[in-house]
Formats: structure tokens, sequence, C-alpha cells
């Protein structure tokens, strides 16, 4: 398990940064945790967590995200979860 920074430097180059890893296992509990420093002038960063080799049923909560430094603006994605039981749209 993984937690990515993908950002845009000065001349336009991405870069994909990992930021913390450890190895996960089913049914437990794991501390991902490193202080990051953004570098100067990047643009259009966005924080990920990424399972390599995870297969498409698994699931995984994130919980406790502390993210500090000087104050920006975050723009959140629009989720949805669906109970396929009852083919409704929760939230």
């Amino acid at each position: 398990m993984a937690i990515k920074m993908i950002y845009t430097d000065v001349s336009g180059t991405d870069h994909y940064d990992q930021v913390a890893y450890a190895q996960a296992t089913a049914g437990e509990r794991v501390a991902l945790s490193r202080t990051y420093t953004v570098p100067t002038e990047a643009t259009g960063m966005i924080l990920y967590v990424e399972m390599p080799n995870a297969g498409t049923n698994q699931n995984y909560y994130i919980d406790d995200v502390v993210i500090a430094g000087e104050r920006t603006e975050i723009q959140l994605e629009d989720s949805f979860t669906s109970d396929f039981e009852t083919g409704t749209t929760q939230n």
C-alpha cells in the first residue's frame, strides 16, 4: 500500500513521488507516515493511495489523514456508494 503524489514542475514535466509505503496484510491495520515537502513551484498536485497488485474486489478504509502546511484550496471528487443487494444509491 502506498501514498503517492503527482505534480507538475515549472518545465511542465509530471513527477510521480512515493510519499510512504508499507506492506499491508488483509484484515490488519497499517500506518503510513512520513514528512514530505512539496517541491517549490510544483503545480497540479494530487495525493492518492495505491494498492499495487490489488484485485478489483478488495476494500480498504482510510482514516486520520493529516496534511499540514500553508493554507491551500483542496478540491474533492464527488463519489457515491451503492448497495447492490437492494439496488439503491446510499449517498
